[in-house]
């Protein structure tokens, strides 16, 4: 969480970074198997807790950038 505090700065996201943040998180949120067995549903949560908002783009010295807003 605190790569995205220090990635935006106190700055708002762009409305295209939302939107495609919000329909990467729909889809994620519509695979998950409510209904599945205990091992379906560890390897949900380990999806669920894995997935990054937004791909933080890398800088040549391998230094994270600050997403465009």
């Amino acid at each position: 969480m605190q790569d995205y505090i220090e990635a935006f700065d106190e700055a708002p996201l762009s409305a295209e970074l939302a939107r495609d943040v919000h329909h990467r998180l729909m889809q994620l949120l519509a695979s998950l198997e409510l209904h599945g067995d205990s091992e379906r549903k560890l390897a949900d949560i380990n999806r669920v807790a894995g997935f990054a908002l937004w791909p933080i783009p890398q800088s040549p010295s391998g230094r994270e950038r600050r997403p465009h807003h």
